[in-house]
């Protein structure tokens, strides 16, 4: 099992790497901008992401960015810098915020995600993403859904990301250290 996660992380990373390869860096284009864009709703409400891309008509590979807090707190927000600079590298970025624990349990965290990915690749014409070309990231929290979107098989390969690239992911979740925070 641990060469087969090994070996998909290989590829993962390689793929991202393809994606780095690829994209046209254009640092004087100017971004564009959609803020707060509905892409599922539940019975707790609506969840929003905003698009940042280079100001032109390209068909571009996207990254989702997801925010770290331990699953409890944080916001799409905090991935704006982020997605500045994949601007500026010639990507569509988006961050996203997903449900948090204190409003619903795991592994709604990891659905709302799929979803997200799912309306990308449903609504890239809109947004100029290359639909064959998403890729998904996050830090801490964000980055265990980032890797788990990418082990996890939906059976809608629609809801897979690309690639994936987990920054300080906690994949071990029976470290002491998570045992002594409460849920």
């Amino acid at each position: 099992m641990l060469f087969y996660f090994k070996q998909s992380v290989f590829w993962l990373f390689g793929y991202l790497a393809f994606f780095c390869i690829n994209a046209d860096a254009e640092p004087h284009l100017k971004t564009k901008k959609w803020v707060n864009v509905s892409f599922i709703s539940h019975s707790t409400g609506e969840l929003l992401l905003d698009v940042f891309r280079p100001n032109d008509s390209k068909k571009r590979p996207a990254v989702l960015c997801l925010h770290g807090g331990f699953w409890a707190k944080g916001s799409k927000k905090f991935m704006h810098p982020l997605a500045d600079g994949l601007v500026e590298k010639g990507y569509v970025a988006v961050c996203s915020n997903y449900r948090l624990t204190d409003v619903a349990p795991a592994p709604a965290q990891l659905h709302d995600v799929i979803s997200a990915i799912h309306f990308l690749r449903e609504n890239a014409s809109d947004y100029g993403i290359d639909s064959g070309k998403i890729g998904v990231t996050g830090s801490s929290a964000g980055g265990y859904l980032a890797v788990m979107a990418a082990v996890f098989d939906s059976g809608d390969k629609r809801t897979r990301p690309n690639a994936a690239v987990g920054m300080g992911a906690q994949t071990d979740l029976l470290s002491p250290i998570l045992k002594i925070r409460q849920f």
